[in-house]
């Protein structure tokens, strides 16, 4: 038996059409042993990444866990943690397959694994390769555009950093560039906002399911992206699942993997938009900020500005779109 599948894709995009998108569905058995693995503790993102990369199939990965490439103690560990698995596991990852496609069917919505071809490739080559997102629109979205920058700040984003923030976001929208963030009030509204002003593309990168909408303030925005063809929805979390503050932390990873650069507008030091720059560090991504004005509210933008090991640049408050298109041309 051949136990290493080379180039294996095993979803099937029912319209492949970016222009008539309809959804992106896994087969339920190779979703159902993504689910089953990833029940396993250390059985992180890198390391499915690493199983698709050399052709490994997860359904045979689960019956036949020695042919798992990973080395070292750890490695060890992995595979004996996989021939410990349960016949009640296996069937608890084929409930939950059977039951997310049934809500990706009923709100027509995608499931997107390694190997697909709207898996979004800046992700895929991020620290943070989550083997499953969940998404709710075209994610041909992200493949079309030039590249992609995150809007994130806080939820109080004030003056003069509102307008700054707005003029930014146009102006990359403008350009071609889709524009990821949070959905959370503040920063990330003003983001996915400038780009359905501008018609550009925008990434809402949600910390519940996709059938949820949280915060609760933005639902009107949540119904307006709904029905605007260049905004997608995406998670990691799967259906029903509201916002935790695991989730709320995760999802700042996933937008700076988005992206290929992360523009913090404004943040105190203990903001959470502080945790997107520093994911963003962690992948080497360019990181703008505007610069501080010596209150409370922008000790972020100060740490940002003044930290020599970060790949930053710093906005004046009175930079208009050329200064702003000038940084976008180094990515």
């Amino acid at each position: 038996m051949n136990l290493i599948l080379k180039g294996f894709n095993s979803s099937e995009n029912i319209s492949r059409s970016a222009d008539d998108f309809s959804i992106l569905l896994p087969d339920v058995d190779r979703l159902a042993a993504l689910f089953t693995l990833s029940r396993i503790s250390g059985m992180g993102p890198a390391k499915f990444r690493e199983m698709h990369e050399i052709g490994i199939d997860p359904q045979l990965a689960i019956h036949y866990p020695d042919i798992l490439p990973f080395t070292g103690r750890n490695g060890e560990k992995l595979r004996a943690a996989v021939a410990e698995l349960t016949t009640l596991d296996i069937e608890n990852g084929n409930s939950r397959a059977t039951r997310e496609i049934k809500y990706a069917k009923a709100t027509e919505s995608s499931i997107i694994i390694h190997g697909d071809p709207y898996y979004p490739d800046s992700v895929y080559q991020s620290n943070y390769p989550i083997p499953i997102l969940y998404v709710r629109g075209n994610p041909a979205i992200w493949s079309k555009a030039t590249s992609i920058v995150a809007v994130v700040g806080s939820r109080n984003t004030r003056e003069p950093y509102t307008t700054a923030t707005r003029e930014f976001s146009l102006t990359a929208a403008l350009s071609g560039l889709a524009i990821v963030s949070g959905f959370a009030t503040g920063a990330d509204t003003m983001g996915h906002r400038a780009a359905f002003d501008a018609q550009g593309r925008t990434v809402a990168v949600m910390p519940c399911g996709v059938d949820q909408v949280f915060p609760p303030e933005n639902l009107n925005l949540w119904k307006q992206l709904l029905r605007y063809p260049l905004a997608v929805f995406v998670s990691e979390v799967g259906f029903g699942q509201r916002a935790t503050s695991l989730s709320l932390r995760r999802r700042n990873k996933l937008i700076a993997s988005f992206s290929q650069a992360v523009l913090v507008a404004q943040s105190a030091s203990d903001g959470g938009a502080m945790n997107a720059y520093r994911c963003a560090k962690e992948q080497r991504k360019h990181v703008a900020t505007f610069k501080p004005d010596g209150t409370t509210d922008t000790t972020g933008n100060e740490r940002i500005a003044s930290d020599p090991r970060s790949n930053t640049h710093v906005f004046n408050l009175s930079d208009n779109a050329e200064d702003f298109r000038s940084w976008m041309n180094e990515f």
